[in-house]
């Protein structure tokens, strides 16, 4: 083979490498950071805009893609002791999303540093709203008005905290007392129960 083939060959294999390090593809669910020698510099597909699709960088400059989409977080079930020192055991979970990739991107970094700064704040939270209600009011009668108080709460936490983060939504999927405190409910019931009884079947 000739040396002219080599050197075209050399020089596809270079221009091969550089598109590959300079051209991507980017889904519609996701957004892009783009960081130039450790420091974010811009979004690509951001929220509110729709452009995915092909799109280039510089050779030396990193993409990290993100999710657009709304992101679920199951906070670990925890116990709160009610204005009423009733201990109750809450399992909740948040919907959130990123609302500022870069801020994000200078905070958090990824997925999973997110869900460690928020699960505390949120069980924070909780505890706070949470801790300021009676028992029965977090068990059934008013719980809707504490999801909301708690939804606020965290809203204005995680925009202190300047995650780059929205919390669209917050839920109590469950409240209840401990098994240990249940069978001790349960006990004084049937106590009281049968004493009703007795005094019945004494007067009949």
């Amino acid at each position: 083979m000739s040396q002219r083939f080599w050197i075209w060959a050399g020089a596809i294999l270079v221009a091969l490498a550089i598109l590959a390090n300079t051209v991507f593809i980017l889904d519609q669910r996701k957004q892009a950071v783009v960081v130039n020698l450790g420091e974010p510099v811009r979004v690509i597909n951001p929220p509110g805009l729709y452009d995915p699709g092909l799109k280039a960088k510089l050779p030396w400059e990193q993409v990290v893609v993100l999710d657009k989409r709304n992101q679920l977080l199951e906070v670990p079930q925890e116990e709160v002791i009610s204005v009423d020192q009733v201990r109750l055991v809450v399992d909740a979970f948040v919907r959130y999303r990123i609302s500022n990739p870069l801020q994000y991107y200078r905070t958090l970094h990824d997925e999973r540093t997110a869900r460690d700064r928020l699960e505390p704040l949120i069980t924070s939270s909780l505890r706070q709203v949470l801790g300021a209600a009676r028992s029965n009011d977090i068990i059934s009668a008013k719980r809707a008005t504490l999801m909301t108080l708690t939804l606020q709460d965290v809203r204005q936490r995680a925009k202190a905290s300047n995650l780059g983060i929205e919390i669209i939504d917050l839920r109590i999927k469950r409240a209840d007392l401990p098994a240990a405190n249940q069978q001790a409910v349960f006990r004084r019931m049937e106590t009281a129960l049968q004493q009703q009884a007795a005094e019945i079947r004494g007067k009949g």
